[in-house]
């Protein structure tokens, strides 16, 4: 229903033409002990609900402490420094839709946005389900 809802709202804020959705992957560890990605499964569902492509754009390079464990801005900043790769999905003047499920103090979805940028992203938008 969460879906369903911000759906029909996004469908009002972006131009659908070069619109791609994707999400921040969780490291090999933690999607083995959890099962899933729930900002992947989100990504995915959104783009169902808007006809758009989802691409898993990024890897996370490195199993990084969770960000709700780390207590100040700056350490959390440089805990998510070099965490993510662009995969060989082709990106180049495309508009992004980045989904998280939470937002703390934005450093994960900086770090994302910095490597899908230097892959040629043209403009990129962030979406949380939490603050």
């Amino acid at each position: 229903m969460l879906v369903w809802i911000l759906g029909h709202d996004l469908e009002h804020l972006f131009a659908k033409n070069n619109l791609l959705i994707t999400s921040v992957p969780l490291s090999k560890k933690r999607r083995r002990v959890r099962g899933f990605n729930q900002a992947e499964l989100l990504a995915g569902d959104i783009a169902t609900r808007l006809a758009l492509p989802y691409e898993p754009t990024l890897v996370r390079l490195k199993d990084t402490d969770p960000q709700t464990k780390t207590v100040s801005r700056e350490n959390r900043r440089t805990n998510m420094e070099g965490a993510f790769a662009h995969t060989d999905t082709d990106i180049a003047g495309k508009n992004i839709l980045l989904i998280d499920d939470i937002y703390t103090t934005g450093a994960t979805m900086r770090e994302c946005a910095t490597v899908l940028r230097q892959a040629g992203a043209r403009q990129i938008w962030g979406l949380t389900f939490a603050k």
